[in-house]
C-alpha cells in the first residue's frame, strides 16, 4: 500500500472516541495538596480521532465516526479535525469526552472522562464512507458498550465490502475489568485482520488468544515493535530515535502509519508524535 499514487490512495475510516485532551506538562512530579508549575494545552484527542488525523497527515483520506455533541468543547474539536483534513461523521447521541494527560520525565498519567456512551447504540453500517479501504476500531467503545451488537454489525458490513479491519486493544486495565476471556470472544466476533496492542494489553489476552488470520503489532514504548504474522512468526523492528517530549498518541500515530504505508511509516510517525506536544500532528 502506498500514498504516492492517487490511484492507490488509502482511505482510513475510524470508529471510537473523539475527545478533548488537556495536556499538563510538568518538569517535576505534581505536589500533593499544593501548586506545581506546568505548561497546559488543549488539543483534540481520542484514539479514533488521533488515528484519523495522523492518517490524513500521512497522505491518506481519513474519516472518523464518533460522538459529536453540542458543547463548546465539541465545536472546538470538530473544527480542528476538519482543519486537519479529517471528515467527521458525528453522532449526536452523546458528547465528546475529556482526557487530562499529565506528562513528566518522559512518563504519562491520564485521567479519562469518556463522556456519554449512548452514541454507540446509533452505530449503523450506513455511516461507513464510500471508498474506505480500512476500518480502524478503537477498543474503547468495544470495552464500554452496553451492547456491542451495533459495532459488530458495522464491522461485518466493512468486511463484506472488502475493507481491512483493524482493532486496537486500547487498555489493559479495562480488559482486566471486562474479563480477558470474554473480551477475546468479543474480538473474535469482529474478526480483525490487524490487531494493535501495547505489551501489557497483549499479555492480558495472551492466555486466551489463539492464532487467527490477524497480524498483530505489539508496541512497547521506546523498545522494539514486534510484528506477529498469521503463522505466529515474530519480526522485531527498531523504533526511530527521537527526543521524548510527550508520548501521548504515539501508538495511534504508529497505527495510522502502519495502515497507510506499513511498519516503517508507522515507526516514523510515532517518532514524530513523541517529539511534539499533543496526540495529533501539528
Amino acid at each position: 500500500m502506498t500514498v504516492s499514487s492517487p490511484a492507490h490512495r488509502p482511505h482510513i475510516a475510524t470508529i471510537g472516541d473523539v475527545m478533548l485532551d488537556v495536556i499538563v506538562d510538568s518538569a517535576t512530579p505534581l505536589r500533593l495538596d499544593d501548586d506545581t508549575n506546568a505548561s497546559i494545552r488543549l488539543s483534540p484527542g481520542g484514539q479514533a480521532a488521533n488515528v484519523a488525523a495522523w492518517a490524513a497527515a500521512l497522505g491518506a483520506d481519513a474519516t472518523v465516526i464518533g460522538p459529536r455533541g453540542q458543547s463548546a468543547a465539541a465545536g472546538v474539536v470538530a473544527d480542528r479535525l476538519t482543519a486537519a483534513g479529517v471528515t467527521f461523521v458525528g453522532i449526536d447521541a452523546g458528547d465528546v469526552g475529556t482526557v487530562v494527560s499529565i506528562t513528566s520525565g518522559g512518563t504519562r498519567t491520564m485521567a479519562s472522562d469518556a463522556g456519554p456512551q449512548a452514541w454507540l447504540a446509533s452505530l449503523d453500517p450506513g455511516l461507513l464512507p464510500d471508498g474506505a479501504t480500512v476500518l480502524h476500531v478503537s477498543g474503547y467503545p468495544l470495552l464500554r458498550a452496553a451492547d456491542p451488537a451495533p459495532l459488530i454489525s458495522v464491522c461485518a458490513a466493512a468486511r463484506t465490502r472488502g475493507l481491512q479491519l483493524a482493532l486496537d486493544l486500547a487498555s489493559a486495565a479495562m480488559i482486566a475489568d471486562y474479563g480477558p476471556q470474554a473480551f477475546v470472544a468479543t474480538m473474535n466476533h469482529l474478526a480483525p485482520t490487524v490487531i494493535f496492542a501495547n505489551s501489557d494489553e497483549w499479555q492480558a489476552i495472551g492466555p486466551f488468544w489463539t492464532p487467527t488470520d490477524a497480524v498483530v503489532v505489539v508496541k512497547d514504548g521506546s523498545r522494539d515493535v514486534t510484528v506477529i504474522d498469521v503463522e505466529g512468526r515474530e519480526a522485531r523492528h527498531r523504533v526511530a530515535a527521537a527526543e521524548a517530549v510527550d508520548p501521548t498518541g504515539a501508538g495511534d500515530a504508529l497505527a495510522a502509519g502502519y495502515l497507510v504505508g506499513g511498519i516503517e511509516l508507522g515507526i516514523d510517525a510515532a517518532a514524530r508524535c513523541v517529539a511534539t506536544h499533543g496526540a495529533q500532528p501539528v
